[in-house]
């Protein structure tokens, strides 16, 4: 199942939690009602959606990148925390739209694993 891309054991009301990267609800309902729910000893799914996903960071390093790297990187595009609507501030490109669909089939791709 590459498209989910981290899982947790967990105690309480789940044994798992795995978070997993589709390219659309239909594909995402497919997968885990589908591929998970069918799976021996599986009795039950919940779906939780991420409206903003942030990046695992337990294998960050504080300060890892110098001032003149730090300096190179891009500003960010908005200042203000983006409010939740179904209308984004810009259209997605093809490239977007390729990366999403990389990622809905394989969540754990890096960007070395992508060809340009």
């Amino acid at each position: 199942m590459p498209w989910i891309f981290s899982g947790d054991e967990t105690a309480g009301d789940f044994d798992l939690f795995l978070s997993a990267a589709a390219p659309d609800l239909h594909s995402l309902g497919t997968a885990v009602h589908g591929t998970i729910g069918g799976l021996p000893g599986v009795h039950s799914t919940r779906t939780r959606l991420g409206i903003t996903v942030f990046g695992e960071g337990s294998d960050w390093r504080t300060r890892a990148i110098d001032s003149a790297a730090r300096a190179q990187l891009p500003e960010s595009r908005t200042t203000v925390r983006d409010t939740y609507s179904s209308h984004m501030r810009t259209r997605l490109t093809q490239q977007d739209h390729d990366l999403r669909a990389a990622l809905g089939l394989d969540g754990r791709l890096s960007s070395v694993s992508r060809s340009p």
